[in-house]
């Protein structure tokens, strides 16, 4: 029996790599689907594997070259998505949505969504979900987060729920605005000049910048929850 399954293992390496692949050793099944391409058995679904085992393995540039050369010769859902989901690891998201252009499954429109929402096309991401059916988190507009923190620094951090940064910030910057209101008021004006630039514009602004940066953050933390979840 042993020496039979040593002649099956031979003339048949997919055997062989697919249990290397369900044992998660991609390297070595690498080597047998490899094989198994050279002997012409199976060779598309050897390919498919090979591809599979590169986006195992975190090297998205092999795993996307194996699968683009799939997706030439097949319109195959799943080799298109696969392929789309490596560029997307290489931030190639325009190349993403071409590769994506033309498929009309749920996953591909949900994978779609997902690369507009990496590139940072929120608005167009959103929209794609809403149209399937999903509901993306809400945020607040850019506009409402900037504005009102003219007049309350940390506004735009508190409609977050950043409660202790926003917090600081209103700490922070009143603080410096008093310092450098005190300078001034004491006729210290090169300090307060110093105090002005780097302490109170500092936070006064930087609270905003930190409210949309950090708005921008979640949304992207968001849609690559989402791309895990399709490929998980």
């Amino acid at each position: 029996m042993e020496v039979f399954a040593i002649i099956v293992i031979f003339f048949s390496p997919l055997a062989l790599a697919d249990s290397l692949f369900n044992e998660g050793d991609y390297f070595n099944a690498i080597t047998e689907y490899k094989r198994a391409v050279y002997l012409k058995d199976s060779m598309n679904y050897a390919l498919f594997k090979i591809g599979l085992s590169y986006e195992k393995r975190g090297k998205y540039d092999f795993a996307a070259r194996y699968f683009g050369n799939l997706a030439y010769n097949s319109s195959q859902p799943e080799v298109v998505q696969h392929l789309a989901y490596n560029l997307v690891q290489l931030k190639k998201y325009r190349q993403a949505l071409l590769v994506l252009e033309g498929e009309n499954d749920n996953l591909s429109k949900r994978m779609r969504a997902v690369v507009y929402g990496l590139s940072g096309n929120f608005d167009k991401a959103d929209s794609l979900l809403n149209l399937m059916g999903y509901r993306s988190p809400h945020y607040p507009d850019d506009a409402l987060l900037r504005y009102p923190s003219y007049i309350i620094p940390g506004f735009g951090l508190f409609l977050l729920g950043e409660y202790r940064r926003g917090v600081l910030s209103l700490i922070f910057t009143s603080a410096s605005g008093y310092l450098t209101y005190y300078l001034f008021r004491k006729k210290r004006y090169p300090e307060g000049i110093v105090a002005l630039n780097t302490l109170f514009l500092r936070f006064y602004f930087g609270n905003i910048e930190n409210a949309l940066k950090i708005k921008r953050q979640k949304k992207l933390r968001y849609y690559k929850s989402l791309l895990q979840q399709i490929y998980n």
